[in-house]
């Protein structure tokens, strides 16, 4: 019961992130707010991933994975999501001109409608893979399960080389922020590229040698926290 419970209250706070974002970012409120609290109510790109909206994937996600695993009958639900979903897309995408909401008129901003595109191509993702599990070459499903259980590093590592942190500049200081489709393309793939296989070794590193893999992580976390209060801004 309790998870149930925190399921909904997921999903009723993953439609308030969505549907405010628009009206909390027009608010301006990071700038009555100590800079340390208002960045994260500040809109892009004073902040990269500003809690309304981005708050709201976190808790699709609490509700989702617990919705998708207490139904009896997987398979035709992941056929369910691959439809709705891909209708879903569809309408989004070709009436997002049509719907500016509470006058915010960038949809590829934080309009709530791109906000359930990318939620729903999350879905489409996850429900097609379920389906092609059985039939997916077994090396290539490890691989696969091994991105996923580094899925953390794999998060916090590409943020690094795009945007950067507090110990290095990204891609983002050097490239201009509008690509083309071929720079664009390019990009992702040796982003991608690089992350994973760095991501390969570093679960390697961590079942051959858990000892020296956690002295390299408390390392490096207390390192970043000691640079991230030591710096000027």
């Amino acid at each position: 019961p309790k998870l149930k419970h925190l399921s909904i209250a997921s999903l009723i706070l993953t439609i308030l992130f969505f549907t405010l974002a628009p009206i909390i970012w027009d608010m301006n409120l990071y700038e009555s707010m100590p800079k340390f609290i208002g960045a994260y109510f500040a809109h892009s790109p004073i902040s990269k991933f500003p809690l309304f909206h981005w708050s709201g994937y976190f808790f699709a996600g609490i509700f989702f994975s617990h919705f998708f695993m207490n139904y009896k009958n997987k398979e035709k639900l992941a056929v369910i999501l691959i439809v709705s979903t891909i209708f879903l897309i569809t309408i989004l995408l070709t009436t997002n001109h049509l719907h500016p909401l509470y006058g915010w008129q960038v949809w590829w901003d934080c309009h709530p409608g791109h906000n359930f595109f990318r939620l729903s191509g999350a879905v489409l993702i996850f429900a097609s893979l379920f389906l092609l599990e059985k039939i997916i070459p077994p090396k290539l499903a490890k691989f696969m399960s091994m991105a996923g259980q580094e899925s953390l590093f794999i998060y916090v590592f590409h943020l690094m080389i795009v945007y950067g942190s507090v110990l290095n500049v990204g891609l983002s200081y050097f490239l201009p922020q509008n690509q083309n489709l071929i720079s664009t393309i390019g990009l992702y793939l040796g982003v991608t590229a690089i992350t994973l296989i760095l991501a390969h070794y570093w679960h390697k590193f961590k079942k051959e040698k858990p000892k020296a893999s956690k002295i390299v992580f408390h390392v490096l976390f207390w390192g970043f926290l000691l640079k991230f209060f030591i710096s000027k801004y």
